[in-house]
């Protein structure tokens, strides 16, 4: 991805073990362009194949973990 120019690196100030991936803005064109054909193969794939029942039961499933990942926002 870096090669094709969609993302570059940047180091990470806060852990100088690790980098960054920043979207380019190639990068972040390419992403509105293909992102419309993902959202619809993850529908037809995945959601589409679930009843609102199973749908409703993954919802409630993964909540506690959204919940814990959204308190986190902004920390390290």
């Amino acid at each position: 991805m870096e090669n094709a120019g969609l993302v570059r690196r940047e180091n990470c100030e806060s852990d100088r073990r690790g980098l960054y991936a920043v979207l380019t803005d190639q990068g972040m064109e390419t992403m509105r362009k293909v992102a419309p054909h993902h959202v619809e193969s993850v529908r037809r794939h995945f959601i589409d194949q679930l009843t609102p029942e199973a749908l409703g039961d993954l919802h409630e499933s993964l909540k506690p973990i959204a919940e814990q990942l959204r308190g986190r926002r902004g920390k390290p």
